[in-house]
């Protein structure tokens, strides 16, 4: 009977570690795949841009065609710095950037933490790529502007 309890009671700690470890295996992978589709998606508005470029298209122009003036940069990560350095020196004036990490962040433009007073823009660039939705109700409230997802005004040009 001994031997029966030990065994039946062996059985039940590897399926309940197995279970364990398989829900935590899981989630890593959830992780991965998240970060994977970033990429991808990144990846993606990166070659249409390059497309774009290539074809002559500006995204100073299809901001103008759009009625804009003014704009913040919502993400200063590489994306970020690509579209400052793209609106730079253009008829597209980028007043300010947007940075939950602002403080670390180092650029000839103001870069202000989404939490401070942000002065009002034609539109807000979002440059990430996840999250937008949040961002964007999260902007909503502080600015009347228009917030855009970088993403869409690429495949839109």
């Amino acid at each position: 009977m001994e031997i029966f309890i030990i065994c039946v009671s062996f059985a039940i700690g590897l399926v309940v570690g197995g279970i364990i470890v398989g829900k935590f295996l899981l989630k890593r992978l959830d992780k991965a795949q998240a970060v994977s589709d970033k990429h991808l998606q990144l990846y993606q508005m990166t070659t249409e841009w390059v497309k774009a470029k290539q074809n002559g298209k500006k995204l100073s122009e299809f901001l103008t065609k759009l009625g804009y003036k003014t704009v913040a940069i919502y993400g200063m990560g590489i994306t970020g710095d690509r579209v400052f350095e793209e609106l730079e020196n253009t008829n597209i004036e980028v007043k300010y950037c947007i940075d939950k990490n602002a403080k670390n962040i180092y650029s000839v433009v103001n870069v202000l933490s989404p939490n401070e007073t942000l002065e009002e823009v034609d539109a807000v660039i979002v440059t990430t790529i996840a999250y937008f939705d949040e961002i964007e109700e999260m902007l909503s409230k502080k600015l009347k502007g228009k917030i855009v997802a970088l993403d869409d005004l690429i495949y839109d040009m």
